[in-house]
């Protein structure tokens, strides 16, 4: 029976030591300060401070507009070091729902004081889920663009926004007033109709956005959500407290990528599910034993949030672990398909060697992010002896098509609904490596901002050393 490896966390006397270099920098060097510009539009980043806002998102339906949800939160922006370039951030997101349990979410970032994150390896993937965090650390203008229009390229959630410049807001002293709307690319726009536009007010004296109103439209899912946040206070620990949280961070850092490999491992061994997460349950114990709740740590809700959040997967992850125990090191499915064309095409003809293939569906905004990441895939291995498919899942034909009339790629897409109504996929988007015996070697779930594991394994099996 393999071992599932587990690492308990460093005790709270080893912190200093396993600071990495690059952290430590940050931590010796002065706060982050708002860059001298013309314009002014600049974070100003102060270790051991967290700017406090409320949140609510109220969903209604598009044609009754009948209230279908509504969702309260309470976020934490917090510097734990800072230099003059950039600062390391941990968004805090807990959840107030009258009624339901909090639950606390967290995810590190390093942010440049124009606001563009760039998430740690291994931490990029959990991103999308503290969204409605993020949104208040919007994009500003970078020294050399205006203020009256600027756009921001895409931050690890994948989305990019374009902003425009309002002025001084009367009712709002020191607030400059900026309108922003989601940029998506025609074609996506197409897969993925999706409208979300509103205001955020940025104030130059206390250098941070003090209140956003925003508006989210989804026609195909009847929906629409309208969100008011606004700034509460700002909490001071002062530097020393900083540098003890971020000692704290690396090891948050280091579970994080640690529960990774195990969360693959619920795929990859499924018959170890039980021993698997109750190593993931262990995991967060041990981190939260390590954090000082005397201190007031933000890591100690994280950690409790991380074992809530294993509790509530626990169904979802039984999911996983038997979809691997029905495909991996097994003989792929064979099939008789078509071609958005028309063609039928026969799966013993399309697998030709090694084969890397994508699961998706149109009307899934993660499935058609990931399709990008599978294409970046392709583009990275497609010289290679390596066969790429992508399967759309939609079951709806009509729909089938108009999505695969825009996408142009030079790998093979396969009309695959009548797969899904025989043997429904519970997650999406999917990919799976297929040796060239016709047996899965590799499965991955998800959303992922890239797929190099899958590109690694491909490699390996194909013997194909990419350029």
């Amino acid at each position: 029976m393999p071992n599932v490896p587990y690492h308990h966390p460093p005790t709270a006397t080893r912190r200093q030591a396993i600071l990495l270099p690059a952290l430590l920098a940050l931590l010796l060097m002065p706060a982050a300060r708002a860059q001298d510009t013309d314009h002014g539009f600049a974070y100003n980043w102060q270790p051991g401070t967290a700017w406090v806002f409320e949140r609510r998102d109220t969903t209604t339906t598009l044609d009754t507009h009948r209230i279908i949800a509504r969702h309260d939160y309470e976020v934490r922006i917090w510097c734990l070091a800072a230099d003059s370039e950039q600062a390391l951030v941990l968004l805090e997101l807990r959840t107030t729902d009258t009624g339901t349990p909090d639950q606390t979410r967290g995810v590190l970032l390093q942010v440049t004081p124009a606001g563009r994150p760039n998430a740690p390896a291994g931490v990029a993937r959990r991103v999308p889920a503290l969204a409605p965090a993020l949104e208040l650390l919007p994009a500003l203008p970078l020294p050399v663009q205006h203020t009256r229009y600027w756009r921001a390229p895409p931050n690890d959630t994948g989305l990019s926004w374009e902003c425009r410049g309002q002025g001084p807001d009367p009712t709002r002293a020191d607030a400059i007033r900026v309108a922003f709307e989601l940029n998506q690319p025609p074609a996506l726009k197409q897969l993925n109709p999706i409208e979300h536009a509103g205001s955020f007010w940025f104030d130059h004296t206390l250098k941070h956005i003090t209140g956003l109103q925003s508006t989210r439209s989804d026609p195909r899912a009847n929906t629409r959500t309208d969100t008011v946040a606004r700034w509460v206070n700002t909490l001071e620990h002062g530097p020393a407290w900083a540098m003890r949280r971020a000692a704290e961070a690396e090891i948050y850092l280091r579970s994080i990528r640690h529960e990774n490999y195990l969360l693959a491992q619920v795929l990859n061994q499924p018959d170890q599910f039980e021993r698997t997460t109750h190593a993931i349950d262990q995991l967060w114990a041990g981190f939260a034993s390590d954090v000082d709740s005397r201190a007031m740590s933000p890591f100690e809700r994280i950690a409790a949030g991380q074992r809530q959040l294993l509790r509530e997967s626990r169904s979802k992850l039984q999911t996983r672990a038997a979809l691997g125990q029905r495909w991996l090191n097994q003989p792929a499915r064979l099939w008789t398909l078509t071609d958005p064309a028309g063609n039928q095409l026969i799966s013993e003809h399309v697998r030709v060697g090694v084969t890397v293939e994508f699961f998706w569906a149109a009307d899934q905004p993660d499935s058609v992010r990931a399709l990008d990441a599978f294409r970046q895939l392709h583009a990275h291995l497609h010289r290679g002896p390596i066969t790429f498919i992508a399967y759309n899942l939609d079951i709806n034909p009509a729909r089938a098509q108009q999505a695969l009339a825009l996408c142009h790629d030079r790998f093979t897409h396969i009309v695959a609904g009548p797969l899904q109504l025989a043997a429904p996929l519970p997650e999406l988007p999917i990919v799976r490596v297929v040796d060239a015996a016709g047996i899965v070697r590799g499965l991955w779930l998800g959303w992922q901002p890239n797929y190099q594991s899958a590109a690694t394994l491909a490699a390996d099996l194909a013997d194909y050393q990419p350029p």
